[in-house]
């Protein structure tokens, strides 16, 4: 969120809410998932770094990853990606 603020009232907003959140940060393990991913997709998906960050963690923390770019995700084998609600 914050690297995609486009002004700094986006990103003094995007700040106000991560508060709210405990905020995970990346791991050695996550890093090298990361990596690995890039190696893999990075060619056939188009994603940047942050993408693969995300879903490095995500992966790593057996978690579900929710998003509205549900496209750009799939293509990466084992990681689970939902909208976070119905727009």
């Amino acid at each position: 969120m914050l690297f995609g603020s486009r002004d700094k009232s986006e990103l003094a907003r995007s700040r106000r809410f991560l508060a709210k959140f405990t905020v995970t940060h990346l791991t050695t393990k996550d890093s090298k998932l990361a990596g690995s991913l890039i190696e893999s997709y990075r060619l056939s998906t188009g994603l940047g770094l942050p993408d693969f960050l995300v879903a490095a963690q995500t992966l790593n923390r057996r978690a579900t990853l929710f998003t509205f770019n549900l496209k750009h995700f799939a293509s990466i084998d084992g990681l689970v990606a939902k909208a976070p609600y119905t727009r």
